[in-house]
């Protein structure tokens, strides 16, 4: 399977781990990839960057911009790492979705908190 960078992958660690991320480079001779974990079953590995042999992992399933709450997960993570031009492509994704569906009424229905990976955060 040909990998590029940026694309989402899960597979395998050498020790068994479970690991999901993106990847940030792919050695062709060696036939592993440079994997940004962001979920993993071991908690040690999240947030790190691991290499992962390639034919143990597939990439994940591509993401459909249809709705407002998977792109709020996203925005999420584009703070954390710091990703500067994603958040600001999935800011602009996000307005899109909501000036189609008229979501004036939608922002106005927004809990007044939202609890993430990093915890509650009170909207107002």
């Amino acid at each position: 399977m040909n990998f590029e960078i940026g694309d989402w992958v899960m597979g395998h660690t050498g020790e068994g781990e479970l690991v999901q991320g993106f990847v940030e480079r792919v050695n062709v001779l060696q036939g592993t990839l440079g994997i940004h974990v962001v979920a993993s079953d071991h908690e040690e590995a999240v947030g790190r960057a691991i290499d992962v042999r390639e034919r143990g992992t597939k990439k994940m399933p591509e993401f459909a911009f249809d709705r407002a709450e998977p792109i709020l997960s996203m925005i999420d993570l584009a703070l954390m790492t710091h990703d500067e031009h994603w958040f600001n492509e999935l800011s602009g994704k996000l307005r899109d979705i909501r000036s189609a569906s008229g979501s004036a009424e939608e922002a106005s229905n927004v809990p007044a908190s939202v609890r993430n990976r990093l915890g509650t955060c009170s909207l107002r």
